[in-house]
């Protein structure tokens, strides 16, 4: 019961903090162009939340294993309210630029947080998956309410004042987690690599863990744990690909809107889309059982097919378009939660979401400075094109095909 409470509760919170960052998608780009920035500093403030966040993720994993979880997401998430506040006062880009640096920054301990304790909640990969499940149709209610909302608060009340309201849902989120998220480290007991491992590196692993008990302590032997099973490449990959792709659309999308003098609140419903496809894709159980790389390359080939329709100027309504997106996105996150659950030993859950989201930092800071160099919308869509195909391909000659637990996870 105590085990549910938690987990629920984190739920609400996770709702709660992504519909804070999901709102945020209409406003960004016209915020910063408000302030002044041309195209490629759009794209460089655009990226400077995922560079901080980058390093922040490099970092947060091994303090995250050691230490109780839940100070990071409370605490990070008050942090971030009041950094969103500060939005709403600044008046120039320069300004802008240290908020969103340092805002990343402290992101980036709360969701491997969260992630490693949700995992942690599980017993067997079945039921890992299904919680991966459950929290992406709850994030996806979220990415389907906040755009639009953030396009309201943006037409009623302008873009600095939508970012103070913004803040505020964030700072009670923190709040809300410290005074009800029960004190849970995500750990239960230390447990040895080999519980959760696949049965052709048992054998291996089970030596390793006997002869090499101090070393796996090291920086290096945590590497190697994380980026030595192959069967890890393609959520990496396709994190990479995703988050590149959707910072392609966070630049241009609103831009295209604001450019063509059309309400805020259209960019928050053409960004509500995304979240309709996401739910439709996560609801179809039947699609949810599938091998966890099939969905990558099935997710990964939709986006594809979408950024080459939008870089070939085809006449495709642009609502289409993203609700077609967000099914690819309902795909591949839980797939690729899955992947790194099943691969990773439970005592580094924290170390392998903090990669996890370092790759997708990786993705993220790059395409808005692409896009920002193009000024091209054409020729940004196209690059996106290149790369989710070339992540296509990673999956199908990276992927292990011996995909079965050994056991479940024991506490």
């Amino acid at each position: 019961m105590r085990r549910k409470y938690a987990l629920w509760l984190l739920f609400v919170i996770l709702f709660l903090a992504s519909f804070d960052m999901h709102a945020q998608m209409p406003l960004l780009s016209p915020f910063i162009e408000e302030l002044g920035a041309p195209a490629l500093l759009i794209g460089l403030l655009l990226s400077a939340y995922s560079f901080t966040n980058l390093i922040g993720n490099l970092t947060a994993g091994p303090i995250i294993d050691r230490y109780n979880k839940k100070g990071f997401i409370s605490a990070g998430l008050m942090i971030s309210g009041i950094l969103l506040m500060l939005h709403g006062i600044i008046d120039s880009s320069t300004q802008l630029l240290g908020i969103r640096l340092t805002y990343g920054y402290v992101m980036a301990f709360v969701s491997p947080a969260c992630f490693a304790v949700l995992a942690s909640s599980a017993d067997t990969i079945d039921e890992q998956n299904k919680i991966f499940v459950q929290k992406g149709i709850i994030l996806t209610f979220a990415s389907i309410l906040s755009p639009a909302v953030g396009g309201f608060l943006a037409g009623r009340f302008g873009f600095a004042n939508s970012f103070v309201i913004l803040g505020w849902v964030m700072l009670i989120t923190g709040l809300i987690a410290l005074l009800f998220l029960p004190k849970h480290s995500g750990e239960g007991r230390k447990v040895t690599p080999e519980e959760y491992l696949f049965k052709a590196d048992v054998d291996e692993q089970k030596q390793d863990h006997q002869n090499n008990q101090t070393q796996k302590k090291t920086v290096k032997a945590t590497l190697h744990v994380i980026f030595g099973s192959v069967g890890m490449y393609p959520a990496f990959f396709s994190a990479f690909a995703i988050m590149y792709a959707q910072g392609t659309m966070m630049y241009e999308v609103p831009l295209l809107i604001a450019r063509q003098h059309l309400d805020p609140t259209v960019t928050g419903m053409v960004f509500s889309m995304m979240g309709l496809g996401s739910l439709l894709t996560l609801s179809l159980a039947q699609i949810q059982r599938k091998s966890p790389v099939v969905r990558c390359l099935f997710g990964l080939s939709i986006l594809s097919a979408m950024f080459y329709v939008t870089a070939m100027n085809w006449n495709v309504s642009i609502y289409w378009m993203m609700f077609l997106v967000g099914g690819a996105f309902g795909l591949l996150f839980p797939a690729m939660t899955t992947i790194l659950t099943s691969y990773s030993p439970r005592h580094l859950y924290g170390t392998a979401f903090s990669f996890y989201s370092a790759i997708m930092s990786a993705g993220a800071i790059l395409s808005p400075i692409v896009a920002g160099m193009y000024d091209n919308i054409s020729r940004s869509f196209f690059t996106g094109f290149l790369v989710l195909m070339t992540a296509s391909v990673c999956c199908i000659l990276f992927q292990d095909k011996k995909w079965q637990a050994v056991s479940p996870v024991r506490r």
